[in-house]
């Protein structure tokens, strides 16, 4: 919220008004959501940046992992895909030993991993925590699903060619009850 208040007071735009409206804000698909779903039996919270893969961003997401703590015996689970379009970059502009850092900070407790994700592999401080990999997230869902337990905590990043939205839309159509915190 910070940056579009000092974007408005830039632009001398009525900072009041802005504020006002700000209640009713809903971020754009891309940016990301966070979800408490009910989930037949069990409840969770959902971290989707499901179409949004860029390098930069998932150093921030497993920084943001490494700050949130799952409730009771709830666990970090994530599904992540290559974490650049391999087609368009290099997988050589992967810092390796950042990466280790990061998820080694991250606690994460599983990671499925979809596509080209495998390329990433030396990433990885502690390969144990690496449960499947699969080409297609269509593949790979009816694991993921079955592995949430109550008050687990699911990250999901890809890159938009992955489609791992269709698991977000999965799990959010077949849910009970969805609270949106953003």
């Amino acid at each position: 919220m910070l940056p579009i208040l000092l974007v408005c007071d830039r632009l001398n735009l009525d900072l009041d008004k802005v504020v006002s409206r700000y209640p009713s804000y809903r971020h754009f698909e891309s940016s990301g959501n966070y979800y408490e779903v009910q989930y037949k039996d069990k409840t969770f919270f959902l971290y989707d940046q499901s179409i949004r893969g860029i390098l930069a961003g998932y150093k921030e997401t497993l920084k943001i992992i490494a700050n949130m703590q799952p409730v009771g015996k709830g666990r970090k689970l994530a599904v992540f895909s290559e974490f650049v379009d391999l087609n368009e970059s290099a997988v050589d502009l992967v810092d390796t030993q950042e990466f280790k850092g990061l998820f080694e900070k991250s606690n994460l407790d599983a990671l499925f991993t979809i596509n080209l994700f495998s390329e990433h592999i030396n990433v990885l401080h502690d390969k144990s925590i690496w449960l499947e990999h699969r080409k297609d997230i269509e593949d790979i869902t009816p694991r993921i699903l079955n592995e949430i337990q109550d008050k687990d905590m699911l990250f999901i990043r890809a890159t938009l060619k992955c489609k791992a939205n269709r698991l977000v839309r999965k799990i959010l159509e077949g849910a009970v009850h969805v609270k949106q915190f953003y």
